[in-house]
């Protein structure tokens, strides 16, 4: 979010330089760095929304592309990832793995 925040406020810096020198900034340009404002605009809200369905899930974890895989901890220093925590279990009586 600072990334887009600070992209955002570079594009406007060249816009309001444009108006207090217009020779600085072609004019075909202008329409240009309006769209790249809007879509960055765009990207902030987004990741808005996905931070406040993140705070609101009990486990404070979402996954954009399976809602039931969950960060992992792995054997390395600080990293981790993306997966499912299957458990299985099974009869002493017929060998049967169940799950």
């Amino acid at each position: 979010m600072e990334q887009l925040e600070h992209g955002i406020k570079r594009y406007m810096d060249e816009l309001d330089r444009a108006d207090r020198e217009p020779a600085s900034l072609p004019d075909e340009r202008i329409p240009h760095l309006k769209e790249k404002i809007e879509k960055l605009k765009a990207q902030v809200q987004k990741l808005g929304e996905i931070e406040t369905r993140m705070r609101a899930a009990p486990d404070g974890q979402i996954s954009l592309t399976d809602p039931h895989a969950r960060s992992m901890a792995t054997s390395g220093r600080g990293t981790g990832m993306v997966g499912y925590n299957v458990q299985t279990g099974g009869s002493q009586e017929s060998h049967d793995r169940c799950s």
